[in-house]
């Protein structure tokens, strides 16, 4: 089948309809041409697009990354433009596993003086919640 509907391409990716609507609308997939009645034609390319959307969410891409980074390929970018992004993203997973991990020892602080409090109201996240 060289074109297809939407919901066939939903079914094919694992998507929502709405989806895929979301990310033609962004500007993530190409637009599809169009039928007389107005319904969309899909075809292997925008399958393509999806897998790479997919699998770059899977590296902690946000959506406007991913369209940034599709935008390096899409105009032949040098391998050093698509390095500098990758190793910038990286920098960027990196700072926020550091904000993790104070976040997870401050809440692990604040449990820990919470279990030897009598009343919830007395923990230091908690006593702003008392009215």
């Amino acid at each position: 089948m060289k074109n297809f509907p939407i919901g066939k391409l939903a079914k094919e990716t694992g998507l929502k309809v709405e989806t895929i609507r979301y990310y033609e609308k962004y500007g993530l997939i190409s637009k599809p041409s169009r039928r007389e009645c107005g319904y969309r034609d899909f075809t292997h390319k925008h399958i393509g697009q999806i897998n790479f959307i997919k699998q770059a969410k899977t590296m902690c891409l946000t959506l406007n990354e991913i369209k940034k980074l599709s935008a390096l390929v899409d105009k032949r970018s040098t391998k050093n433009e698509i390095h500098k992004f990758m190793k910038f993203k990286i920098l960027d997973i990196e700072t926020r596993i550091e904000d993790y991990k104070r976040a997870k020892q401050s809440l692990l602080s604040v449990l820990n003086e919470c279990t030897t409090k009598k009343s919830v109201y007395e923990c230091p996240l908690c006593k702003h919640l008392k009215s």
